[in-house]
């Protein structure tokens, strides 16, 4: 095998584990991660798949802020009225401020306030929130108040109309 192609194998390698490093690092510094569990059942999100179908979210960006953000975006934009997420216990309490991303890249606020805490021993709660009207979405943002508790925001999706 010749050396130079060695040395590009080596040297992507070493890129790829230092920006899993530094994403990691981001996620953990924020106490916010985006986890890779099965959406929930949710009655709500059952009901409302019956109109439409979910368009999942597949890219993330944790912000570094001194409120916890995650950011995440779709392959295409989204005609929708409804967004689904699910979050464990500590991120269905510290939830605070939910946006939406229009197609010009403008953040527009979709709901803000206090969710109820999950009842004792519920892992993961579910967020639906009903939009104004049908919009073009590109885009979901989540705002955590400020907490020693790890939040894990673990499916987020658009429900295409």
């Amino acid at each position: 095998m010749p050396e130079h192609f060695m040395l590009r194998a080596r040297t992507r390698l070493v890129l790829v584990l230092m920006t899993l490093g530094c994403a990691a690092a981001a996620q953990g510094a924020t106490g916010v991660r985006y986890g890779v569990a099965p959406a929930l059942d949710c009655e709500q999100a059952g009901k409302a798949a019956a109109r439409g179908g979910w368009v999942e979210a597949n890219g993330v960006a944790v912000e570094g802020s001194p409120a916890r953000r995650m950011s995440l975006s779709f392959d295409e934009a989204v005609a929708t009225d409804t967004i689904h997420a699910a979050m464990n216990g500590m991120g269905a309490r510290d939830l605070a401020l939910v946006e939406v991303q229009d197609g010009n890249g403008g953040w527009h606020k979709a709901w803000e306030g206090r969710m109820s805490a999950p009842a004792p021993g519920v892992e993961q709660t579910c967020f639906e929130q009903q939009l104004p009207q049908k919009q073009v979405v590109q885009g979901l943002r989540f705002t955590f108040r400020a907490a020693e508790d790890q939040v894990e925001l673990n499916h987020a999706a658009l429900l295409r109309r």
